[in-house]
């Protein structure tokens, strides 16, 4: 290739990139920008597999990619702490152990590393490709993305027809930092957002505590002293004032996991995990499925969150079980949340249906534009699976 062809093949490069970049301008979700990042460069650039890994504490997690030229979606991750050895091709990693490869040596290494053959990391990533060119093995280039000194994840693209040469990887890293940058813009936005979110969590958790428990805390007290005054024979009088005692009670305790619920937690956890350590608080055991990893806007997140919260509270008060199934996933547009139970279950046409907070958990699932469905049969348990739609800042998905 003469001068001016390599000089002709470099600008069409960084043009290309720069209708990638700007196809991101908008976006103010994390999920969002890496399956738009993902789908621009796969498209633009005619790749196999583009795909944007995000590193969180120990782990690396993939949420969407572009591979067949369209977008797919999963719910994957691995243990930075469990990488062992270099690639082997014919190795078999163990269940608890990863081998390592080219995702994982451009962590170590920090430098942009290529190979050719399958990942060990994302076996999913080789199924998707082997369907498209099955008598073709994949060039991966995978490239460390860097903000402010530390790693934050990795681009991770494949193509079937040939090695990168050093200019490509040159350009690609170029690529790579205008992905880090652009995922360290969208973190400061949520990070900001949260922030407003978690002040108005905090003011009304004081506002009440000081007002509505401390008048329940009172209610109770006002019944049991009017039943130390009533006359024990008024039987009457005495069962009406211990079901007012016993509802104010219920309602203080109510409360106090209410307010729990406003408080913002610190270490930023997960929807699985918060509604996990509320089914412990409230006894009961929660048997995550799929989706303890995933991540939404705050929006999305408060919603799963006090949905999650009232279908536990109903497990609790009216199934007679100690243990729930548990699970989101992200579907290409929307995210689905389901949570199940194998005790008394109710008629749907049974007066309490609209008492059991499903009025509440409704209403916001309108707020979203999304759906509640309700299947429960005496003696045989409750399910409660809500849909809402990913749009916009909503699609984190990480």
């Amino acid at each position: 290739m003469d001068l001016y062809e390599q000089e002709k093949r470099v600008a069409e490069y960084y043009a290309t990139i720069g209708r990638v970049i700007r196809s991101t301008w908008r976006i103010r979700g994390t999920g969002e920008l890496l399956q738009t990042f993902a789908e621009q460069i796969g498209l633009h650039f005619g790749w196999n597999t583009a795909a944007i890994l995000l590193k969180r504490n120990h782990f690396l997690h993939l949420n969407t990619f572009y591979s067949q030229k369209e977008l797919h979606y999963v719910d994957e991750s691995i243990n930075l702490d469990d990488i062992k050895g270099a690639a082997n091709k014919d190795q078999v990693p163990s269940q608890k152990a990863t081998i390592a490869d080219v995702v994982t040596d451009a962590l170590k290494l920090q430098k942009a590393v290529q190979n050719e053959g399958k990942l060990h990391s994302f076996p999913v990533l080789n199924n998707s490709a082997e369907t498209v060119h099955s008598f073709q093995r994949l060039h991966w280039l995978a490239i460390p993305l860097t903000n402010r000194d530390e790693i934050i994840g990795v681009l991770l693209i494949g193509r079937a027809d040939e090695a990168f040469d050093s200019c490509e990887i040159g350009i690609i890293h170029d690529l790579a930092e205008h992905v880090a940058l652009a995922i360290d813009n969208v973190t400061l936005y949520e990070e900001n957002e949260q922030l407003v979110l978690e002040e108005e969590r905090r003011r009304l958790a004081r506002d009440l505590h000081d007002s509505v428990n401390q008048k329940l805390f009172s209610l109770s007290l006002v019944s049991q002293g009017l039943r130390m005054r009533v006359d024990k024979d008024n039987s009457v009088a005495q069962e009406g004032l211990l079901e007012i005692g016993g509802l104010a009670q219920e309602a203080l305790a109510e409360m106090k996991s209410l307010i729990w619920g406003l408080r913002p937690e610190e270490d930023h956890r997960t929807v699985a995990e918060l509604l996990k350590d509320y089914a412990g608080k409230l006894g009961l055991s929660m048997n995550m499925k799929r989706g303890e990893n995933m991540r939404f806007s705050p929006r999305i997140e408060e919603a799963l969150w006090r949905i999650g919260q009232e279908a536990l509270n109903n497990v609790k008060k009216h199934a007679g079980v100690e243990h729930v199934e548990f699970e989101i996933i992200n579907e290409q547009d929307k995210v689905r949340m389901k949570i199940a139970d194998k005790g008394r279950g109710f008629k749907l046409s049974a007066p309490t249906f609209g008492t059991l907070g499903l009025i509440g958990m409704r209403e916001r699932v309108r707020q979203l534009n999304g759906s509640l469905e309700i299947a429960s049969e005496e003696d045989r348990g409750t399910v409660i699976e809500v849909k809402l739609p990913l749009q916009g800042g909503d699609k984190r998905g990480w």
